[in-house]
């Protein structure tokens, strides 16, 4: 059955209805773009920055790429830390378990920053 508006007052309703809808679908479609981003982003710097020499991320998929007897999983890292731990940590200002970290960032601070953004949003899978 075909839509029949009948006056001009309805036909603007309708106009900007549907207009408004199309904007809440571009608005929430680049959010959750946005949102994802990071998620990619970290995920590259983690592997151009060779973190993955020392450390796997099985819930991403990412091997420790040498047998290292010290390397650790950090599929659920972010549940104990928090980004800004992390900044400082892998900038060797702070210990972790008394140790600081064996390698300082050598990236970009904007790197640093998505870096340690997606390492804090590993986290354990909560149904």
């Amino acid at each position: 059955m075909p839509l029949i508006i009948n006056n001009e007052l309805g036909m603007k309703h309708f106009v900007f209805s549907v207009i408004g809808i199309l904007c809440l679908i571009i608005v929430f479609s680049s959010l959750i773009y946005s949102q994802d981003e990071p998620v990619k982003s970290g995920m590259k710097i983690f592997i151009k920055a060779k973190c993955n020499k020392c450390h796997s991320v099985k819930s991403q998929a990412i091997e420790c790429s040498k047998m290292i007897s010290f390397a650790c999983d950090l599929s659920k890292v972010g549940d104990s830390l928090s980004t800004d731990f992390f900044k400082d940590y892998l900038m060797k200002r702070v210990k972790l378990n008394n140790k600081k970290h064996l390698v300082a960032f050598k990236g970009k601070s904007t790197e640093l920053d998505i870096l340690c953004i997606w390492l804090q949003k590993l986290r354990t899978m909560i149904f």
